[in-house]
């Protein structure tokens, strides 16, 4: 099975917060997922944090100013790098709190762990960057109703691959489902 380590940054996310580290930590495990703490003050948001940080969760809590929420890139940067010395890992997933990851199948979107992991393990030996070529954005009038966006691109790497990168992503599997 594929090893993906996550990154996010948040600030007072609470609801969201729950819902991503329960996806993504049901997806990977706590012990490869990396939040970027912006400065939270919520005792809700604090607690969920200590909760996945006591479960092996990296919990970087200096990045805390406004300077740091407009370098994500840089420090998502820096992190992978990190990753890339002392982790034994497949694929670095940089995500916002508001999204969780799906796959599509023939049945349509899937949030299903073998399915997701499955595709995966297709890109297993490239050694890219990926594109998500859709996500998809809640309808506010209709909840539970997400609208497919094909221009709004997220992507992903293969470990050891951020050098490699240009600013140009190759097509990949997994998609998004953003959610609120």
């Amino acid at each position: 099975m594929p090893i993906v380590r996550c990154v996010m940054m948040q600030r007072d996310e609470g609801d969201m917060l729950a819902r991503w580290l329960t996806h993504y930590s049901g997806l990977f495990g706590f012990e490869n997922l990396s939040i970027m703490d912006n400065g939270s003050s919520d005792p809700w948001t604090l607690s969920l944090l200590k909760d996945a940080e006591a479960r092996g969760t990296h919990i970087y809590w200096h990045l805390n100013t406004h300077h740091d929420f407009l370098r994500k890139g840089g420090h998502i940067g820096n992190i992978v790098h990190h990753w890339d010395a002392e982790y034994n890992y497949d694929f670095a997933l940089p995500v916002d709190c508001d999204e969780l990851l799906g796959v599509f199948t023939e049945n349509g979107l899937s949030l299903d762990k073998q399915k997701i992991h499955t595709a995966f393990e297709e890109l297993l030996g490239r050694h890219s960057a990926f594109r998500i070529e859709t996500s998809l954005f809640n309808v506010p009038e209709r909840p539970d109703w997400y609208a497919p966006i094909r221009h709004f691109h997220k992507g992903f790497l293969a470990s050891h691959s951020l050098t490699a990168t240009t600013s140009q992503f190759q097509g990949g599997t997994p998609g998004t489902s953003q959610r609120d």
